[in-house]
């Protein structure tokens, strides 16, 4: 007797086929390079269909902010030890993370300064993470994981974490294309700014791990 046939997965909602064509298209032309009319092309649909859900490519960018933001509060919730400052796991999860949405990192200066409602978005989210990623450093030092650090290197450690992930690709993108090893590059500087800090025996941070 023939095995039953599994039922087609159904199509993805309009809205997020075209936040996902946008995303790739973003990507890989730049946000500024890309029209609203190319999105819809990209999903095979009309442009009046596209603004039924998106007035303009800022509303799509918006979106797709709010997808990632979503994205790392969800693995946030997750994470089974919240007190550990950083671990492996975190690390992959930033490198991943950073590949998805890399049109964001190399544009950022460019879209917060072109969308206020971005803006406010985005720096309500970072002023969020840097007290998480603060507070999580602290329980580190407490753990024992971490050296000492007073609460002004605490701060230090976290903001330049934050401006490592964040600047990283514009960086890189000075010398040419970023390619996702380069992207990657700047998540291991991360993880050797950490084990800098490490707890134990004097170490020197060259010994540490190298990007």
């Amino acid at each position: 007797m023939p095995s039953a046939r599994r039922p087609a997965a159904p199509p993805a909602p309009t809205r997020q086929r075209i936040l996902d064509a946008a995303l790739d298209l973003f990507n890989r032309e730049g946000s500024l390079g890309v029209t609203t009319h190319d999105v819809a092309a990209a999903c095979g649909i009309s442009p009046g269909n596209l603004y039924y859900h998106f007035r303009n490519r800022e509303e799509i960018v918006r979106a797709i902010f709010e997808e990632a933001i979503a994205a790392h509060h969800d693995r946030e919730r997750r994470k089974a030890d919240a007190g550990q400052a950083l671990s492996g796991d975190d690390l992959e999860f930033l490198k991943e993370f950073n590949w998805r949405y890399r049109f964001f990192k190399r544009e950022l200066p460019t879209l917060l300064q072109r969308d206020r409602a971005l803006r406010d978005a985005f720096l309500a989210f970072q002023r969020d993470h840097l007290a998480g990623l603060e507070a999580a450093i602290g329980r580190a030092v407490e753990r024992g994981e971490l050296r000492a650090l007073d609460a002004a290197d605490r701060r230090r450690l976290a903001e330049l974490s934050w401006v490592t992930v964040i600047f990283w690709p514009s960086f890189v993108e000075i010398g040419g294309r970023c390619t996702r090893h380069d992207m990657d590059r700047g998540i291991d500087l991360v993880q050797w700014l950490f084990a800098s800090h490490a707890a134990g025996p004097a170490r020197s941070p060259g010994r540490g791990r190298r990007p």
